[in-house]
C-alpha cells in the first residue's frame, strides 16, 4: 500500500518534471529570442516593402519609378480590404474623366499587415508620393494585427529590460484567444487557418489591386471570419496603447507632409455583422482619429448601399462592387483633396 502510494505522490512530480517544465523552458527561450531580436531592432524581419513578396515589389517599384519620373503620385495603403477593395485603374480613369491626366494611381496595401508598419517604411525608404491615402481599418490599427505583432522600430521593445518582457507576456496574452479561435475553426472545418491555404488564389494588378479566389464556399467564409474577429477583439486596448498608437502614426505621418504628401484617411465598407462587431468594439472612432491628425476623411459605410455592396465574406469588397467604390473614392475623396 505504501509503495503505491509513493508511486502516486510522484506522479504529479514527474508530470511536472517531464511536461510542465519544458514547455516553461521553450517560453522562456522564446521570450529570450524576441527580447534579443527586439535590442537588435526588427528590421531583421521587416527589411523589405510588405512580407518579402516580389510581387509586392514590383508594384512598389512602379510606383517609385513614376514618382521619379515626374509623375504626381497618388498611393493607397493598408491591409487587405484596401488591397482587395480598391481598383487604382478605376481611380485614375474617374480622375481622367475629370481632365486629370499628369497622375499615377497605386495600390501599395498588402494583406495582414498594419498602415503604422508600412507607413514607417515608407519613410525609412524615403518614398513620398503626392497623396497618400491610409486605409483605415479599426481593427487593425488599434487592436490585435496594429499593436500586438507589428509594432514599428521605435515602440517595439522599449528601455528597461522588465518593461520589454512585460511587453512580451501582453502581446501573447491578447493574441491567445484569437489564436485559440484559428484552430478550433480548423479542428471543426478542417481549414487551415493560413490564408495561403483557404485562398485558391490571389494575383495581382499591374497597379496592386488583389484579385482573390476562395477555396471555400461563401457561408463558410462569412463563418471563418465572424469566427476570427471575434476572437481578434476578445482584448480590449487600453487607453494608454491607443494613445501611443496615435502618437506613433502622427510622428511618421509628419514626416510624408513634410515632403508634400497631403494624407487622407479611408474607411472601406463591411457588411452589416462586420460593422456592428466594429461598433460593439470601438474604441476610437475614424473621426476621432482624423481630428487628432488633422486629416480629411471618408467612411465608406455612409456611401449610399454600401451594406449591401457585394463582399465574399463580409469584409472585402468584391467585383464589380469595389469598382463601382473606387470610382466614388476618387470622385469624393481624392478629386477635392488633390493640389
Amino acid at each position: 500500500m505504501s509503495a503505491n502510494l509513493s508511486t502516486s505522490a510522484s506522479s504529479p512530480r514527474r508530470l511536472l518534471v517531464r511536461v510542465l517544465l519544458p514547455i516553461v523552458a521553450a517560453c522562456a527561450l522564446i521570450a529570450g529570442v524576441n527580447i534579443g531580436l527586439g535590442a537588435l531592432g526588427l528590421k531583421l524581419r521587416d527589411s523589405c516593402w510588405g512580407k518579402c513578396y516580389p510581387e509586392y515589389d514590383v508594384v512598389y517599384s512602379r510606383a517609385v519609378e513614376a514618382r521619379n519620373k515626374g509623375k504626381r503620385v497618388i498611393a493607397f495603403i493598408g491591409d487587405s480590404r484596401i488591397e482587395w477593395g480598391i481598383d487604382p485603374e478605376a481611380v485614375q480613369a474617374a480622375l481622367e474623366r475629370q481632365n486629370v491626366r499628369d497622375v499615377e494611381v497605386f495600390n501599395l496595401a498588402i494583406p495582414g499587415r498594419n498602415v503604422r508598419t508600412m507607413l514607417t517604411r515608407l519613410n525609412e525608404a524615403g518614398f513620398h508620393p503626392d497623396m497618400l491615402v491610409v486605409g483605415y481599418s479599426h481593427l487593425s490599427f488599434y487592436w490585435s494585427k496594429n499593436y500586438v505583432t507589428e509594432q514599428p522600430h521605435h515602440l517595439s521593445w522599449w528601455t528597461s529590460d522588465l518593461t520589454r518582457i512585460r511587453s512580451f507576456v501582453q502581446r501573447k496574452i491578447v493574441v491567445m484567444p484569437y489564436a485559440l479561435s484559428e484552430l478550433q475553426n480548423f479542428l471543426r472545418t478542417g481549414v487551415s487557418p493560413a490564408g495561403g491555404s483557404w485562398l485558391d488564389e490571389v494575383t495581382l494588378s499591374p497597379r496592386g489591386q488583389a484579385r482573390v479566389h476562395y477555396k471555400m464556399p461563401q457561408d463558410e467564409a462569412v463563418a471563418f471570419q465572424k469566427n476570427a474577429y471575434k476572437g481578434m477583439y476578445s482584448v480590449a486596448m487600453t487607453d494608454d496603447m491607443i494613445a501611443e498608437t496615435n502618437a506613433s502614426f502622427l510622428k511618421d505621418m509628419s514626416v510624408q507632409r513634410a515632403h508634400g504628401a497631403r494624407v487622407l484617411l479611408l474607411k472601406m465598407p463591411l457588411s452589416a455583422w462586420a460593422l456592428d462587431l466594429e461598433r460593439a468594439n470601438e474604441r476610437a472612432s475614424l473621426a476621432d482619429l482624423a481630428g487628432y491628425l488633422k486629416v480629411p476623411f471618408a467612411d465608406g459605410n455612409e456611401v449610399p448601399g454600401a451594406v449591401e455592396m457585394e463582399s465574399f465574406d463580409g469584409l472585402h469588397l468584391a467585383p464589380p462592387a469595389a469598382t463601382i467604390f473606387s470610382r466614388w473614392v476618387a470622385e469624393n475623396l481624392v478629386l477635392p483633396n488633390l493640389k
